[in-house]
This record gives C-alpha cells, structure tokens and sequence, in this order.
C-alpha cells in the first residue's frame, strides 16, 4: 500500500538536491548528513525515526522528533539536537520539491486492498476509481465514485509567486458495511488515513476531504462537503447541500441540518442549523 514503501535516501542526498536548486542555506547537524537515512515523509509533529518533515514556526520544529528537518531560519534554533535541520527559506516549497523529485514513489498510485471481492467486481462494473485504499467486507460503491485520489488539498504560492500541491501519502479505510453513492469522492490522506467507519451512508456528489475522520454508523446525504481533517462522531446526520469546514468536530449523534455551512465545533447530540450554522438544540428534541 502507498506510503509503506522504504528508500534509500540520506539526508546528505536530500542537502545536495537542495543546495543544487537554490533552496539550501545550511545545514545543523551534530551528525554527518550521509549516516542520516529518511524512509518516510511526515508531519512535523511525528517523533518517528528514520522520517523527514518540514517547519516554519519554532513550536513546530521543537515538536519533531524524526530524523530530518527542513526548517525556516526562524525554526531552525528551536528543533531538537539530535535532528539533522536542512534550513531554507522557504521550507514548505522545499519539502514539496523534494518529496517530488526523490520520493515520489511514496505517494504513486496503488491498487486497493478488498475485503471482498464481489463488491470490487461490482464496483468495477459502475466504473468507480478506487486506488489507495482498504475496502472493508459488504462496501457498496456506487457508478464513478473516486476512492483514494489527490484532491486539490493544502495549495499555497510560494515565495517566487509559485503555486504548489503538496503531495499525500496516506490511504482510504473504508469500514464493513458501508454505502458510498454514485460520484462521492474521498481524498487520501496527506500522512494519515481518510477513515470511513462502519455501516456509514455517503450520498451521491458528496465530497470527503483529506485526513476525515467518520465514525460508525453516520448517514451524509447528498451533495455534502466535508474539508480535510474533519472529525465526525458516531451516529451523526449531515443532511442534503451542508458543508463542514476543515479540522471542524461533530460530536456522536449530532444532526446538521440542510443546507447548513458548518464552521465551529458542534457538541454531541446537537442540532446546528443555517449559514453560517448555529446550534438550535438538540437533535432528539426535534
């Protein structure tokens, strides 16, 4: 599965790549560069060894605890001792840069897991594109949904006028039971799984972000949005036409209502309701 692959890449490499392009300033290293390997590309809050990630601000560098650093010249005094910090000007385009030109294998395209493999016959007959991805036991997948893909996620220009997508390198787990209607897409994750739970409902042209996290059990209705690293509990109900902003909480058992633009976290068993969405009670009340 993409993602899990191992390189052989050092930290040495990675600085030679950079300096040729024009990104590198330095290098901080208490140790020799070329004794560094990366295998994996990570957020920078990961404590992994053996993985590179990169920061702009000092909390973020003191939060790594891998093994390579690209770090602005701000964060770069904050990262730990024992992490070689590659320091540029600009760390984000780098990271993307180089996760492109030396692993790209990492986010390349891989063929799905099934659980079983009448549903991916059934699948493949409506024509669905599924990559990336582990499919569950007794999963219906409807006519041309896209399953496992890049979506147009974490975009930014650059400091010379660049725009750039970062790549993923996550997957898609669908759980046992679930129901996805026609042309529902799901983007993979950037480091972590997309995760559908078990027995959840996604209506048709419904749009599931990045890193989305849906618990057992919830029904989306139809024409939904729902942005990168959302958390949706248990037994929610998104209806027709609503649309949740990223890193936004829904609570288990919660309802949105219709049409709603979801921006603040919403507590269990609430009701939240209109544009922008507010809470009108709770969800057994109505």
């Amino acid at each position: 599965m993409s993602g899990s692959e191992s390189v052989d890449r050092t930290a040495g490499e990675v600085a030679d790549w950079l300096r040729e392009q024009g990104y590198l300033r330095e290098v901080n290293s208490s140790t020799d560069p070329s004794a560094v390997t990366v295998q994996r590309l990570v957020k920078a809050e990961s404590a992994e060894p053996s993985t590179m990630a990169w920061a702009g601000t000092p909390q973020l560098a003191a939060a790594f605890d891998g093994s390579v650093l690209i770090a602005s010249v701000e964060a770069a005094s904050a990262a730990g001792s024992g992490v070689v910090v590659l320091v540029c000007d600009d760390p984000a385009a780098a990271w993307v840069d180089v996760a492109t030109a030396l692993f790209s294998h990492l986010s390349a395209d891989q063929p799905a897991v099934w659980g079983d493999d009448a549903d991916r016959l059934r699948a493949e007959d409506g024509m669905a594109w599924i990559r990336n991805a582990r499919i569950g036991e007794g999963v219906a997948i409807g006519p041309h949904a896209c399953i496992g893909m890049l979506g147009m996620t974490l975009r930014q220009t650059t400091s010379d006028g660049r725009a750039i997508l970062f790549p993923h390198f996550g997957v898609v787990e669908v759980g046992d039971g679930a129901f996805i209607a026609a042309q529902v897409t799901i983007q993979r994750g950037m480091f972590d799984s997309t995760m559908i739970g078990r027995d959840v409902w996604i209506g048709p042209n419904t749009n599931i972000g990045h890193g989305v996290r849906i618990g057992d059990g919830t029904v989306i209705g139809p024409n939904v949005s729902i942005a990168g690293y959302a958390e949706i509990g248990a037994g929610v109900s998104i209806w027709q036409s609503a649309s949740i902003r990223n890193a936004v909480s829904i609570g288990e058992g919660a309802v949105v209502a219709m049409g709603s633009i979801v921006r603040h976290d919403v507590g269990p068993g609430e009701l939240w309701a209109g544009n922008p969405a507010r809470r009108a009670g709770l969800a057994r009340e109505r």
